[in-house]
């Protein structure tokens, strides 16, 4: 009788897990970048949780997602993009973030985006829009 190892089977299940958790995680990361770069608050809104923290240069607050929408909507008319880059990202206990540099007319602006495990995707969970020195 042969005796089959479950090594390769756990293997490439593991394989397996990992691509697809590494394809959730730019799949999030290229709609964030596309959004900014277009100024798209209707894209945008489609990642926000329920509930979430947003900081527009004096403006903090804890707001719904359709709530988060209206004040990104307007922060994109007033300063639509000429400009992105990301200049960090990274992950901690089941946390994402990154860090863009969104360049407008009027400056550069700091955009933290905090995200947070949903059910089915990442969803923001916090936006820090601070204007640049």
């Amino acid at each position: 009788m042969k005796t089959v190892s479950i090594k390769p089977f756990l293997y490439s299940c593991l394989i397996l897990i990992s691509v697809t958790l590494t394809g959730q995680q730019t799949n999030v990361s290229d709609k964030l970048t596309k959004a900014l770069q277009r100024s798209d608050s209707e894209e945008m809104s489609g990642l926000f949780a329920p509930y979430m923290m947003i900081h527009i240069q004096d403006f903090k607050k804890v707001v719904s997602a359709q709530q988060a929408k209206i004040h990104i909507a307007d922060f994109f008319k007033q300063q639509p993009n000429s400009g992105l880059k990301l200049t960090k990202s990274g992950s901690e206990d089941k946390q994402e973030y990154f860090i863009w540099n969104y360049t407008s007319g009027d400056g550069t602006w700091r955009v933290y985006v905090l995200l947070k495990p949903g059910k089915d995707q990442k969803l923001i969970q916090q936006i820090d829009i601070e204007k640049t020195p």
